[in-house]
């Protein structure tokens, strides 16, 4: 099967096409949830659980599929990202995942600065909102989601 084949529309893509695919589809699903956050306000912890699963998927497939000329390096670096993504997953609203909403605020709040431009704005709006997705992890009434299948009480 030639790389053309699949963009010659007989119905099947190449694996290189395919593993392209794949990458699109994981990057436009961590955008989506981080948008979600940023860009349209939703600070349901919820919300931030989907973001995470989305990290932790982009990354397993990042380490899987380095694209550097330092392969080893870059899956490592990947593989590392996946480890921190899946300890804040897993970890408390109260703790863990309230302290990463905190530095990805301080992060873009720092980003932004002093700056008056539309780029300094953006990036302590973007703050803010992550500021109020910490508050919200704050105030869950349970540490940690229920299992599935399981109901709060």
């Amino acid at each position: 099967m030639s790389e053309k084949e699949g963009q010659n529309g007989e119905g099947f893509l190449s694996e290189e096409e395919a593993l392209m695919a794949e990458g699109r589809r994981l990057g436009r699903a961590v955008n989506r949830e981080e948008s979600k956050i940023v860009f349209h306000g939703d600070t349901d912890p919820r919300t931030l659980d989907k973001y995470l699963e989305a990290q932790i998927a982009m990354q397993q497939w990042q380490s899987h599929h380095p694209i550097t000329s330092d392969k080893a390096a870059e899956a490592e670096h990947h593989r590392e990202n996946a480890l921190k993504f899946t300890k804040i997953f897993t970890g408390s609203y109260y703790t863990e995942k309230a302290q990463f909403c905190r530095e990805q605020a301080d992060d873009l709040i720092r980003l932004g600065g002093e700056k008056t431009d539309a780029a300094g704005f953006a990036g302590r709006k973007q703050g803010a909102a992550w500021l109020r997705m910490q508050a919200n992890c704050l105030e869950m009434p349970e540490p940690r989601p229920p299992a599935p299948g399981q109901q709060s009480q």
